[in-house]
C-alpha cells in the first residue's frame, strides 16, 4: 500500500504547489480533482499534471471526477476518461447519485445503477475501473446500500473506496471497510473528532492502525490518500504523512 494525496484538500494550491507538496510529504500517489486542478477535457491542466508527476516520481492513483451517476447534470463521462486516461488513472472516482439511499425512490435508483453500469463499459474499454465515492447523500451512504448496488450493476469494473463513515461506531466503519474489500480501490484517510472537526491523523491511530491493515492483508493493492487537514494547513499535511508513512511501514 502506498500513500497519496486527494488534490482537492487544497483546491487555493496550483497543480504544481500540490506536486511539491506530495514530494515534501514523502507521498508518492496523487488523487487529481476534477473540479478545479484537472478539469475534464482541460488539455493544459492535463499536460502539466502528467508532466510534472513524471519529473518528480508522482503517480496518478484515480481521477476525482465529481460525475455523478444517473443526474441531469452529469458532464460528458467519455471526455472524463479521455482525461483519467492522460493522466495514467488506473480508475475513476465518481458518485452514485446525489440522494441518500433512503430519500431515492426506485426511478432514480434505476437510473443510477445503469448510469454506472454504462460508465463502467466506457471506463473498461479504455483499461480503467470505476470507483464510487463512500459517501453520505449518495447509494453508498450505508453500509448495506452500498453493497446491494454493486450486485445491481453486476459489473466486475466497478470498484469502491471507503472512508470512515461520519458518526457511526468502529464497528460499523469496520464492518463497511469488510463489506467494500473484496472491490476496495482507495481509502481516504483522515482523522475528525465529531461532528466534523478535523484532527492530527497521529490521535486516530488505534483505529487507523487496525483499518490499513485489514485492508493490507487482503492481499491486494490500495491507495491510501490523506484529505481533510486540520486548519487546511499545508503544515499539517507534511505531519499527518509522516504519520501515515509510519503506519504503513510497520505493516
Amino acid at each position: 500500500m502506498e500513500s497519496g494525496l486527494v488534490s482537492i484538500s487544497f483546491r487555493k494550491l496550483s497543480v504544481r504547489e500540490i506536486v511539491e507538496l506530495c514530494v515534501r510529504s514523502g507521498l508518492r500517489l496523487i488523487e487529481w480533482g476534477g473540479d478545479v486542478h484537472v478539469p475534464p477535457g482541460d488539455r493544459t491542466a492535463v499536460e502539466t499534471a502528467a508532466a510534472l508527476m513524471a519529473d518528480n516520481g508522482l503517480r496518478c492513483s484515480s481521477y476525482g471526477s465529481y460525475y455523478r451517476a444517473g443526474t441531469p447534470d452529469r458532464p460528458d463521462f467519455e471526455k472524463v476518461v479521455e482525461t483519467a486516461a492522460a493522466l495514467g488513472a488506473p480508475t475513476i472516482r465518481v458518485w452514485a447519485g446525489n440522494t441518500g439511499s433512503a430519500e431515492t425512490n426506485p426511478a432514480q435508483r434505476d437510473a443510477v445503477v445503469a448510469d454506472l453500469y454504462q460508465c463502467c463499459r466506457l471506463a473498461a474499454a479504455a483499461g480503467m475501473t470505476v470507483t464510487t465515492e463512500f459517501h453520505g447523500k449518495t447509494l453508498t451512504d450505508t453500509n448495506e446500500s452500498a453493497e446491494l448496488l454493486f450486485r445491481e450493476v453486476g459489473d466486475p469494473q466497478l470498484r469502491s473506496g471507503w472512508q470512515p463513515a461520519v458518526g457511526q461506531s468502529f464497528d460499523y466503519r469496520m464492518a463497511g471497510l469488510l463489506t467494500m474489500l473484496p472491490v476496495l480501490t482507495t481509502l481516504h484517510v483522515f482523522q475528525w473528532d465529531p461532528p466534523t472537526v478535523r484532527r492530527p491523523l497521529a490521535e486516530g491511530a488505534a483505529d487507523w492502525r487496525r483499518y490499513l491493515r485489514t485492508a493490507v492483508e487482503s492481499g491486494t493493492d490500495h491507495a491510501a490518500l490523506l484529505e481533510f487537514f486540520m486548519d487546511d494547513s499545508p503544515e499539517q499535511c507534511v505531519a499527518d504523512a509522516a504519520t501515515l508513512n509510519g503506519w504503513l511501514a510497520e505493516l
